[in-house]
């Protein structure tokens, strides 16, 4: 799991994370998933208090950051074995 942000400790804070699946004998990338917990366009259009106009919403994790590593990695052997 990759990380927008370098963490210090314990600090599970992070808005998105990237994984990636490796074939162990091939070495070739199997599959990727990328988890993002805030999209711009909603945020702002919740701030002013308005809907937000229809766009490509990259918001698509909803839970903690630790657990978005574990979530990822049940998602990636889903998306491989299916």
């Amino acid at each position: 799991m990759g990380w927008q942000k370098k963490g210090l400790g314990h600090s599970y804070d992070l808005i998105s994370g990237h994984a990636f699946m490796s074939g162990a004998r091939s070495r070739m990338i199997l599959a990727c998933m990328i988890y993002c917990k805030l999209c711009g366009v909603c945020n702002v259009a919740e701030r002013v208090g308005k809907e937000p106009e229809e766009h490509k919403c990259c918001k698509h994790y909803e839970g903690s950051s630790k657990g978005m590593e574990a979530f990822a990695a049940l998602e990636l052997v889903k998306k491989v074995t299916a």
